[in-house]
């Protein structure tokens, strides 16, 4: 257990200089935002001609990295410590990441903002009073487990009417569909485990595809974006690293994340790291915490059901046996 938090702490460590805001249009204002996206952004790969050297270590340490995890994971005294307590966690997967879509749409309803602050509920249709009700209904009956297929089907209505006000830049909230399909793919079933595998698989990978696009959207598409936030919060006088190249490597880290959940690969020391990374944004930048709410819980969540027989490790490096960590 000791390696396996000097393996964490060392991988936290590793990645903190590349810590550039998971979201930035949570902590620029509204005109930055306004000024950032529609001007030209600097391709953040340009870094690496200038800092050829830097990237090569970095990129070789990360590596070094991800196989000592992988072999640490798949060793059997670490199973042998800690089988007996993920398995008991398993079941209860379902339940906590439907408090948190619940919770999710609760803060929704009392900021007055659809997922996050940039989604002003005065633009979704329907009127503002009358979708606060609704957000606060449907979010009570997901936390209490009451008919909750109902209201996961009007959390994909509002979802589709939110993606037909601001188009591909939902996908960086799949992870609020992939909470949704989860009681309509479990149905009454939810301790059955096959189901549980199959909406664990649909969450994850939904999941996943938005932390890409949403690194993808702020750190390569509009990277103005980043930059801006690594310029207002002087992140260069805490690592000495040219400000394109701190984008750069916040968008890879990122992006792996988001790969690594796509793929099953690790996944829970996958969402150790995403809640640590998640918690010292939040604690740094001293982001809104509401919008958080659906990453913390459905990284944890994830990291409770762990693995299933469509992970990559449980796949072919297990052979069907369903790794630990």
């Amino acid at each position: 257990m000791k390696t396996f938090f000097k393996i964490f702490s060392t991988v936290l460590f590793f990645c903190l200089p590349f810590l550039a805001s998971a979201h930035e249009v949570y902590v620029l204002g509204d005109e930055a935002i306004a000024h950032d996206s529609v001007n030209s952004s600097t391709n953040p790969f340009m870094a690496i001609a200038s800092s050829e050297s830097q990237f090569a270590f970095w990129a070789f340490l990360g590596i070094v990295l991800v196989l000592l995890v992988l072999i640490i994971s798949l060793s059997r005294w670490a199973e042998r410590l800690l089988d007996p307590l993920l398995f008991k966690l398993k079941p209860y997967a379902p339940a906590i990441e439907r408090v948190t879509i619940g919770a999710s749409f609760l803060a929704s309803a009392y900021y007055g903002a659809l997922f996050g602050p940039e989604l002003p509920l005065s633009s979704i249709v329907g009127g503002v009073l009358v979708l606060r009700i609704v957000l606060v209904v449907i979010g009570v009956l997901f936390i209490f487990g009451i008919g909750k297929r109902v209201a996961a089907v009007v959390a994909l209505i509002i979802f589709a009417d939110a993606t037909l006000q601001y188009g591909f830049y939902m996908l960086t909230y799949l992870g609020y569909l992939g909470a949704a399909l989860m009681p309509l793919i479990l149905g009454r079933a939810a301790l059955v485990k096959k189901e549980q595998a199959l909406a664990s698989f649909v969450l994850r990978v939904l999941f996943g595809f938005s932390l890409l696009y949403a690194s993808f959207y702020a750190k390569f598409l509009h990277s103005s974006l980043a930059l801006a936030t690594v310029t207002r919060y002087h992140l260069t006088n805490y690592f000495h690293f040219e400000p394109l190249f701190l984008v750069l490597g916040a968008m890879i880290v990122e992006m792996l994340l988001g790969f690594f959940y796509i793929m099953g690969f690790e996944i829970r020391f996958t969402s150790i790291l995403f809640i640590g990374f998640i918690g010292v944004s939040i604690a740094f930048f001293g982001e809104a915490v509401w919008p958080h709410i659906i990453l913390f819980g459905t990284a944890l969540a994830l990291f409770v059901h762990g693995y299933d027989h469509f992970s990559i490790e449980g796949r072919f490096l297990k052979k069907g046996i369903e790794p630990v960590l």
